[in-house]
């Protein structure tokens, strides 16, 4: 139980830090969920490689890339198999009009 409370600051930041990177990457904004992942997972590495070492910190940025570059791409597929993220700018040219008939 000791070692969970010892890492809990670290692995919190870490994951909320990927969450808040994985929210700025499908709802941007002002870049401030963006600004603060990274943050939140620097932070996380730093108290990794104060705790376990430069190699397990080094080691942990790469799974947050990698968890971050896949939940990205996973997301964007879905969003695009479902037809949820479509806007007036990805319009066919057919839907353009339509869209403008139905004024």
């Amino acid at each position: 139980m000791e070692m969970i409370l010892e890492n809990l600051p670290m692995a919190l930041c870490v994951l909320l830090g990927m969450g808040l990177i994985l929210v700025e990457v499908f709802l941007p904004g002002f870049g401030l969920p963006g600004i603060s992942g990274i943050a939140l997972v620097g932070v996380g590495t730093i108290m990794a490689a104060m705790h376990f070492g430069t190699l397990t910190a080094i080691a942990l940025l790469l799974g947050v890339f990698a968890g971050v570059g896949g939940g990205g791409s996973r997301g964007a597929r879905v969003l695009g198999e479902g037809g949820r993220g479509r806007t007036t700018t990805s319009l066919s040219p057919q839907e353009e009009t339509t869209a403008g008939d139905a004024r």
